[in-house]
Order: C-alpha cells, then structure tokens, then sequence
C-alpha cells in the first residue's frame, strides 16, 4: 500500500472507533551538511590564523645583526688588525659559550 492510503485508512480506523487520530510525524531533517560545513569552515580559519601567526613570530625571530658601513660618523674598520680581533673575539665567544 502506499504511504498516504495507509494513513487514510487509520484515520477512518480512529474516527470509527472513537481513538484519537494519530497525527504524521514529519521525516527528521538532515543536519549531517550543514555540521560538516561548519566544522570544515572553522578548522579553515584556525589554520589560516595559526599559520598567520607562526609567519609573524617566525619572521621577526629569524636572522641576526647587521651593522651599517657607517655607524655614529665612523667607517667601518677592515683593517687586517681589526680582522684579526674581530676572529679572536668570535673564537673566544665560542668556547665560553662551549660550541
């Protein structure tokens, strides 16, 4: 039988007997598309945050120091001699700092 003859024929069946007539209760709508849209949206924009973030702290972290080849009206010494300290001080840094 079909859907909608079944439901005539109880209905008369009540009316008949003096039962109250059973009403239709709808199908439940799916949620299952909505939710996953939703979820898949959120879980885009905490990505695309999270990866805004970490270019932020990664860029600002990266590289070291860099002087001018004019610092306080002085040049820049490249004589031998300066190379020289400045290759003893790194040396010396080094082993304090046990690398």
């Amino acid at each position: 039988m079909l859907p909608h003859v079944v439901v005539a024929e109880v209905q008369s069946r009540c009316l008949a007997t003096g039962f109250p007539v059973p009403v239709p209760v709808p199908a439940p709508r799916r949620r299952g598309l909505r939710v996953g849209l939703i979820i898949g949206i959120v879980v885009a924009a905490l990505l695309a945050v999270s990866v805004a973030v970490h270019l932020a702290v990664a860029h600002s972290t990266r590289g070291g120091v860099t002087l001018p080849g004019t610092l306080l009206g002085l040049r820049k010494n490249t004589s031998p001699q300066a190379l020289a300290l400045d290759h003893d001080l790194s040396r010396a840094g080094s082993v304090a700092a046990g690398t």
